[in-house]
């Protein structure tokens, strides 16, 4: 009995693993650094101990916009190039979506707010919110919050 279902998570395991890694490569060959760990990937490298050291000697190495290894082998890109991080945050925000893990790191760490949704839920609660950080609305705001 053990051995079927060690058998079938190992199985599962490695089918998960396999599309992943058929489904995350980056469309266009980008330079980055070579995974320290399957499991993790970069993550402990970048927000371990010495992570700033770290992002500082790879940016320096590969540039502004580097590929990175995330959790079981996925790709990600990591930059701090202004003009990108500006398409997508604003320009063409509706084509670049936040996957389910950063999601989940970014609910974990700030809590359930607008940061930490993602798709349709995202949008619909920006929709709510935006009436209130409009300027004139703000305008108004300012004696309440310096009083």
């Amino acid at each position: 009995m053990f051995l079927l279902v060690f058998s079938l998570l190992s199985g599962s395991i490695a089918l998960i693993a396999l599309r992943r890694h058929r489904n995350q490569q980056l469309l266009v060959p980008l330079p980055g650094p070579p995974p320290t760990s399957y499991l993790a990937g970069h993550f402990k490298d970048m927000f371990g101990l010495h992570g700033v050291k770290f992002q500082e000697e790879t940016l320096k190495t590969y540039g502004p916009t580097v590929r990175m290894t995330g959790v079981m082998g996925e790709q990600f890109v990591f930059s701090l190039d202004p003009d990108l991080i500006h398409t997508v945050l604003v320009r063409e925000r509706s084509k670049f979506e936040r996957n389910k893990g950063g999601a989940l790191m970014v609910r974990s760490l700030f809590g359930g707010g607008l940061a930490g949704l993602r798709g349709e839920e995202h949008r619909q609660q920006r929709k709510l919110l935006n009436p209130v950080f409009t300027g004139q609305h703000l305008l108004e705001m300012v004696d309440r919050f310096l009083h």
